[in-house]
């Protein structure tokens, strides 16, 4: 977060693992708008409990958009509009990863393998550092998400690093 005090620039680390969002906001004083920049927290922990779209799309209580998937007639889900990041090298994050999981031996994967796959995949990215994904050194890790019907595709991982604007396509 960069701010302007007395002709000088501060900047502020919001913190560590999407924990914070940097937020803007304004205000109107004398008919003049004023914005300023606030850390807050990322409230992604009940985006996947909600069952419906409008408290899923609830601004005032949670950081969530409303995933549509198209392609396979599936139920639509809320996903983190910003996942959180962990530290998966001490074991960090595995229950929201684990609630990512879903069932290969499903109709829908026995009749779409492929689609069912890429679809299963993304999702699992969009609820943390969960999954194989293109890391910000835009390397493609490979140890988080096995499907036994096959490999993804390469255009399936983000092409942005953990930001998406979520679509699936």
């Amino acid at each position: 977060m960069h701010t302007c005090i007395n002709g000088k620039e501060i900047v502020e680390e919001c913190r560590d693992y999407r924990e914070e969002l940097c937020t803007e906001q304004s205000k109107v004083i004398n008919d003049k708008e004023y914005t300023k920049a606030n850390c807050r927290l990322n409230r992604w922990y009940d985006c996947a409990l909600q069952n419906d779209k409008s408290p899923c799309l609830d601004s005032d209580v949670r950081d969530c958009f409303w995933l549509e998937e198209r392609l396979l007639n599936r139920e639509t889900r809320c996903v983190p509009y910003v996942p959180p990041g962990f530290k998966f090298w001490e074991g960090n994050g595995q229950e929201i990863c684990s609630f990512a999981s879903e069932d290969p031996t499903s109709d829908l994967s026995r009749e779409f393998p492929r689609l069912w796959g890429h679809s299963s995949l993304q999702f699992c990215q969009r609820m943390g550092d969960c999954g194989n994904y293109r890391n910000i050194a835009d390397e493609i890790t490979e140890f988080g998400y096995f499907n036994p019907l096959g490999e993804p595709d390469p255009w399936s991982y983000l092409e942005s690093g953990y930001i998406n604007n979520g679509t699936i396509f």
